[in-house]
């Protein structure tokens, strides 16, 4: 039989790898010292729903981190921060979660107002398609958990987020975690807000308001293409922060002991590599 295969023609931009890798070397350490650490702590048992949910959450960022890497070595720097303001949002609710433990069967029961809302958002035709059990179930689960997350203002209507604080209450919640343990370290006054400065800039790019428009063009305002430098020292340094530190809460909750591990590794070469493009 004659073969048909096709070529796999790679993606990205390859004159970027070794160019990229050469000047962020620490960050791309960083990223693989934290594979095995992470290996370890997925295939330590766990048990109860607040340490499986922020272990399910702090997966999913550390695949997050690992798209970071690849796409900041093809030079799509700007993608990069997108994805990089996921991760932080994962470390934020990491953190929310460790110091407000109860809060987790908000997190889970969530699920039953996003089922309603959307069965509602289906057509006639498709609604028909949910059998009586089901309807039943899901109406059911929707009026028993409403009234945790009705809102202040309709308490037939659920407020539109599964935290009974805002995203930017969380934040602030975390920077203040943050500038204590840098007095602890005796760095006290060397943290910003990374919600008005990291966040708010990503999530234009995310969200290509204006700024994010013009963010995404030269100094003749032409539109810019990949690949690029602009953004991948950004995108690099904010999504090892937020993992790193995310790794550490999930450690601390699930008293696995890779404290150690994670300090003399990933955590070295990140402060290396931070240093470094300080100077």
């Amino acid at each position: 039989m004659q073969n048909t295969s096709i070529p796999v023609a790679a993606a990205g931009f390859q004159e970027m790898w070794q160019p990229v890798y050469d000047k962020y070397k620490l960050f791309f350490d960083c990223g693989t010292k934290v594979g095995p650490i992470v290996h370890e702590m997925f295939t330590t048992p766990i048990e109860g729903p607040l340490l499986i949910i922020t272990g399910h959450i702090l997966a999913a960022a550390v695949n997050s981190y690992g798209a970071v890497l690849t796409l900041a070595l093809n030079g799509y720097g700007h993608d990069a921060l997108i994805i990089a303001r996921s991760i932080y949002e994962a470390e934020i609710n990491i953190l929310w979660l460790k110091n407000h433990p109860d809060d987790v069967h908000d997190f889970i029961d969530y699920n039953h107002i996003q089922t309603k809302q959307l069965y509602d958002n289906m057509d006639d035709d498709l609604k028909t398609t949910v059998s009586k059990e089901r309807l039943e179930q899901i109406m059911g689960d929707y009026q028993r958990v409403l009234p945790r997350f009705a809102s202040g203002h309709d308490k037939t209507l659920p407020r539109n987020q599964w935290c009974r604080v805002s995203i930017y209450q969380r934040a602030k919640d975390a920077e203040a975690h943050w500038q204590k343990q840098l007095e602890a370290e005796g760095n006290a006054g060397q943290s910003i807000s990374l919600y008005k400065t990291f966040y708010w800039h990503a999530s234009s790019l995310h969200h290509l308001d204006i700024a994010g428009v013009i963010a995404h063009m030269d100094s003749d305002m032409n539109a810019q293409f990949a690949p690029l430098w602009e953004h991948v020292d950004d995108a690099l340094m904010s999504s090892s922060a937020s993992i790193l530190r995310a790794i550490d809460y999930f450690n601390d909750m699930a008293k696995l002991g890779l404290g150690a591990r994670l300090k003399e590794g990933p955590v070295a070469d990140f402060l290396s590599a931070y240093k470094n493009l300080s100077q």
